[in-house]
């Protein structure tokens, strides 16, 4: 009978180990100490740290399966969540095969309360995810480690460094805008008499927040 018990305790060990995400929160004590001074861990007025197994993260995470993926991810500084995931990259796919490293997945969370996108490369695992409590980000603790993370509100961001981040455009003198091309050391001759001017086509992608998008009618 001791025999029979021993071996289910060790059975449920097993498949407890199985279940085992592969992020996991961790004490910032937890982290590699050259890391604690860094100001990643100080941009946000409340923060969670966390450890990631990149190789289970990858293996979980495979772009070859044909069906959704089922993967584990923190909702809140205490509280996980399973979701299902598909590849959604935002990458033409013959750049996406030049770069078979860098991968992109999004989906909801099980009870359809959350929603999530994950991108992982050697540089971190990157995430935004979205709820009832608003939006969250995860991000690396540092550039180019992807086996720790940070988990933080966006109303809770407080900013990296003394300045603050600013978007936005300074205005012209009105006299730089009668003649455009001036600054650019372009105005001569031939453009002042109206000789044609070759026009070139150039791709660009940008990308924004949804709410951008939203206010701008997409």
């Amino acid at each position: 009978m001791r025999s029979i018990l021993i071996i289910c305790g060790c059975l449920i060990l097993s498949m407890a180990g199985m279940a085992q995400g592969p992020i996991s929160k961790v004490d910032i004590d937890q982290i590699p100490a050259s890391y604690r001074t860094l100001e990643t861990l100080t941009m946000a007025s409340t923060s969670s740290t966390y450890r990631i197994n990149y190789s289970k993260l990858m293996n979980d995470l495979d772009p070859m399966s044909s069906q959704a993926l089922r993967f584990s991810f923190p909702i809140d500084h205490d509280q996980m969540a399973e979701f299902l995931l598909e590849e959604d990259s935002p990458m033409h796919p013959k750049l996406q095969a030049k770069f078979p490293e860098i991968r992109t997945f999004s989906g909801k969370s099980l009870d359809e309360l959350s929603t999530l996108s994950i991108t992982y490369s050697p540089y971190g695992v990157h995430a935004s995810l979205r709820n009832a409590e608003g939006l969250k980000y995860f991000v690396p603790v540092t550039e180019g480690d992807p086996n720790f993370g940070i988990l933080f509100n966006r109303s809770d961001y407080t900013g990296l460094g003394e300045s603050p981040f600013y978007c936005g455009n300074d205005e012209l003198p009105l006299e730089e805008w009668e003649s455009p091309i001036s600054h650019l050391g372009l105005q001569n001759e031939s453009l002042k008499a109206g000789e044609p001017i070759s026009l070139r086509k150039y791709r660009m992608a940008v990308a924004c927040v949804s709410e951008f998008t939203t206010f701008k009618g997409g």
